[in-house]
Formats: C-alpha cells, structure tokens, sequence
C-alpha cells in the first residue's frame, strides 16, 4: 500500500496505513489501526464519564467540551517554542486597532524567569517576554508553590510583583503556619502539607485563548544539563477551544481563593493590581477532540473544592476500565496506589495485550524509598499480567546493556506523566502514578478524544502520541519507523526485542531490590512513617 500524503497533526514522517499485522505477536486481537474506508466508531460515551462513585454518593464529573484542537509537545524545546509564541500574542491591542483585556496567567510548581527558552531566539527568556507584556498593559498573574524550606520561586515572585500590570503569589495552602525545620535535616517535612503542582500556562490575546498543560513549567532542566538525567524527557499540550476555558477557571478560582489574591480584589491602591480579566464568552470551536479537564485537591478547605477534589484520577480510572487492547504509560515515579493497582490488574485479567510502561531509572530517581515501593506495585502487575507488563527505563542512546552507565545520562530523566489507551484516548498532565499526586498534591490533567472522522484521517491524536513517543525511545525516527510503529498491538514486538540504538532498558526489579536510598540516620519503622505521611501520602 502506499504511503499516505497525510501529515500528523503538528509531527513529522506520516506513517503508512497499514494491514492487520497482529500476525507479528501471534495473536488474533483486533489491531489498533483504521484504513480509508473503516467506519468510524464514536466511543466518546466508553471515554468518559459522567459522575462517578464518591463513597456514599454521587458526584459530578467536569464539563465534557467538544470542538477542541490540541497538539501534543514532547520535550522541553517544543514546548517552550509554542509558549513563547502564545505569550508574544497578549499584545494588549484587538484585532480592530483597539486596546484589549488581554491577560497572562501562569501556575508553575517551579519558574525561572532567566533562562533562554528558545535556542533559536538567542536572549529570549521569561522574563524579557513579561516585561514587554506588561510594558503594553497586558496582566500577568502568577500563582507559583511556596516551598518555604528554599527559596525556589521567591525572587520570581518579586519580579512579577514589581510589574506595573504584574502580581504573584507564593502557594502554601495547608502550610501557613509550618515551623522552620530546616534545621532537621529532612527537605520534604513541607510534602506533607501538599504541594502546589499544576503546570498551566494561559494567554488571551490577538489570537484569542491559548492555554497549556502537562509536566513542563519553566524550568531550565527542560532545556539545559541541570543534574542526573537532564534535560528531562516530559510531554505538554496546548489547547485550543472550549476546554481552554477550563484551565482559565482552575486559575480564576484558584486566585481568588487565596488571600493575597482576594487582596488583589479591593479597590486599586499602591500593591493592590486589580481583580481579574475574566472570560466574556466561551472560546469557539477550534478542531476535532474532546476533552476533560480532571483537577486534583487535598482536603484544605478550598472554597471551591470543600473537601478535596479527584477527578484527574477518575479520568484516568474510566480510561483504564474501557481499554481493551493496550496501555502505555510514561510515569517519573510509578509506585501506584491502591485504585490504580486495582484498575490495572482488572486490565490484564480481562486480557488486553500488554501493558508497556517508561520510567525513570531507579539509579536516578530523586526521593528515597520510593524504588521499593515501585518494586512491590510492579510486582503486583507482573502477577496478574505476566510478560505481558513490560516495564523500561530511559537509558544513553549507545547503550544497550544491562547495567546503567554511570555518568553518561543525558536525557533520561522520565518527567512526563501521560496514559495512552487502545491508540484512542490520551491523557496529558502533571499528576504521577501514586497516592499524592491522585489525592494529596494540586494537580490538572486533559482526557483527549479524537473525533477526526475523515477517511483519510487514520490516525488520531493519542495515535500520533504513541508512534512519536516510540520512535524516539526506540530509535526508529524515520519514515519507515513511523509506518512500522503503526499498530500499537503488533509493534509492541519491538519492546521484546529492542532494536539497535534504542534509549530504554528493560526494568530490572532484583536489581532495584538491592538499590535501597535511606533516610539519614533514620531505620525502617521511622522511614515508613515518612513515605507515608511526607513523601507519598494518601
């Protein structure tokens, strides 16, 4: 057959469209790729849902918006490439010549307003780009994690609120009061509290409403060699349409719920900026997804969320429930929790044909204890599942041994947090695969759905998502590479036998078993008190 003309929709190197090629695996399960002249299923109703079961009653599930366009970004120099692009947009002029409300509003577990986000811009960086918002009466917002142990975020805090039309807030939501305990040794007691962990960036401006989510705030280790496995490997997205308004209304009410926001909310006086440029009307539609906007929050009397919200992780429970031929995971943790456990053996009992997971290598992981942990939840998959969970780490592109190279890491940090199902559905966000990021932490994540209905689209975009992904820890980005990762059942094959140049290396669980990071000073008992109310609490 030949090869199709079609471009992805924002990616190189169209695969083929291909015949069932499940011969390959030795299976007889349907294959996961559409030719011209397939009908199209709609399976928006198998995706998501609705409300869902909280305890002793029902509960809503977020607003599902049709009419959205998203393009996936891998990695730091693509994201900041169209983030860049987004801001520069806020230009504070309509399209009609006329001053506009035009805004920037920006959540960031971590920002650097410093570095050049753009190694074809020579001196671009964050802080250039807000200067010249501002410069034109664009606001610029910024709610960013108060760590209050470091001074991570302090001084672009400052910088924003010395902006003309800037302000910012430090977030330590459930940590006001927390002593200094510094002086203990132990960096993460503030983990306990939870942590300010949405990656959101949203611009109105000439070209309307341009938003962003996923695992990349502004920081350099996107970018730059900052440390063991940097830069990091990470998936964001940009979202066009009617789910935009979404991430909007996380940051409006986000803002608004927070003191120093309501400060801002009273009539204008020297270090009051002003209430928010609010949303006049729904963004219009932009392309084919769907999308779900699922949000993450502990128990800390948010007035928007009394007690707590989870229905990022209900996005991705209902997504694992309706798989039924694959599902791939990128993850920088991977240590599960008690729903997810449940939801993936129920996965592999029921017979989908593998579960592939990339992570980061236990040799590199920054947090203790958490490699036993992953031990005992790949463990419990492995029992119900077999060979048919198939779990790597990122390694250095000339390696394919074993052991890990010590010293010859460069991206292999695994940051992103994504779910692919079936080739169908996607979910792109910053919530990790344990208890903290599924209750505990400030997390977003979009549930993607693709309704492309032409004939000559055969490959959606959590398709698209997958092949990219493959290619480029395989080692296959080419033509021919795209059109041999075509069938996201059959292909699998090239995880069993990883072909020349591939950057992943099979998880070795007895290894990692005798790989142990303690906490200084601290024996068992007292470090499972630790992982279980500062490091990953329920």
């Amino acid at each position: 057959m030949a090869a199709s003309t079609l471009s992805p929709p924002n990616r190189r190197d169209p695969p083929e469209s291909l015949l069932i090629r499940t011969a390959q695996v030795g299976t007889s399960v349907l294959n996961t790729i559409r030719v011209p002249g397939d009908p199209f299923e709609d399976k928006r109703k198998s995706w998501f849902k609705k409300e869902f079961d909280s305890g002793n009653e029902k509960k809503e599930m977020p607003t599902i918006h049709e009419g959205n366009e998203v393009k996936y970004l891998i990695d730091g120099k693509e994201a900041f490439k169209e983030m860049v692009a987004a801001i520069r947009t806020a230009t504070g002029i309509s399209e009609t010549g006329e001053k506009a409300n035009h805004f920037i509003y920006i959540l960031n577990w971590w920002m650097d307003k410093e570095f050049e986000l753009d190694s074809d811009e020579p001196g671009v960086n964050l802080r250039l780009l807000l200067d010249q918002a501002s410069q034109k009466d664009v606001m610029v917002r910024a709610m960013l994690w108060n760590q209050q142990l470091t001074t991570q975020n302090s001084a672009e805090v400052d910088y924003i609120n010395s902006l003309d039309n800037g302000a910012a807030i430090l977030d330590s939501r459930g940590n006001e009061d927390l002593p200094p305990f510094s002086w203990v040794g132990i960096p993460f007691i503030p983990m306990h509290f939870g942590a300010q962990h949405q990656k959101v960036l949203c611009v109105l401006g000439e070209e309307g409403l341009i938003c962003f989510c996923g695992g990349i705030d502004f920081n350099p280790d996107r970018v730059q060699e900052m440390g063991k496995g940097s830069p990091l490997h990470d998936v964001h997205c940009r979202i066009r349409g009617p789910a935009a308004a979404d991430l909007v209304h996380l940051f409006i009410q986000r803002w608004n719920d927070h003191a120093e926001g309501q400060k801002h909310n009273q009539p204008i006086a020297l270090g009051i900026k002003g209430p928010l440029i609010m949303l006049n009307e729904m963004p219009p539609s932009a392309g084919p997804q769907i999308i779900q906007v699922g949000r993450t929050f502990g128990d800390r009397n948010y007035e928007f969320a009394p007690g707590g919200e989870r229905t990022a992780r209900e996005i991705i429970l209902c997504a694992i429930n309706n798989a039924k031929r694959f599902i791939y995971i990128e993850d920088q943790y991977f240590v599960g929790n008690p729903q997810v456990e449940k939801a993936l053996c129920e996965a592999l009992q029921r017979g989908i044909q593998h579960l592939t997971v990339v992570l980061t290598h236990y040799k590199i992981c920054d947090l203790p204890l958490v490699q036993d942990h992953r031990r005992k939840f790949i463990g419990k998959l492995k029992e119900a599942g077999g060979d048919r969970v198939r779990i790597f780490a990122l390694c250095p592109q000339d390696s394919n041994e074993e052991t890990f190279k010590e010293g010859k890491v460069r991206h292999t940090y695994v940051h992103s947090k994504i779910w692919i199902m079936d080739d169908e559905f996607a979910v792109i966000g910053s919530l990790n695969t344990n208890r903290r990021s599924w209750s505990h932490d400030c997390e977003v994540a979009a549930g993607i759905y693709d309704t492309s209905n032409n004939l000559a689209m055969t490959y959606h975009l959590a398709h698209w998502l997958r092949i990219e992904l493959w290619k480029e820890h395989l080692n296959l980005q080419t033509p021919e590479g795209s059109a041999e990762l075509a069938d996201g059942v059959a292909s699998a094959v090239h995880w069993l036998d990883l072909p020349y140049g591939a950057r992943v290396q099979r998880y070795n669980e007895e290894e990692e078993g005798d790989y142990h990071i303690p906490v200084p000073i601290l024996g068992p008992p007292i470090e499972k008190l630790i992982y279980d109310k500062f490091i990953d609490p329920e």
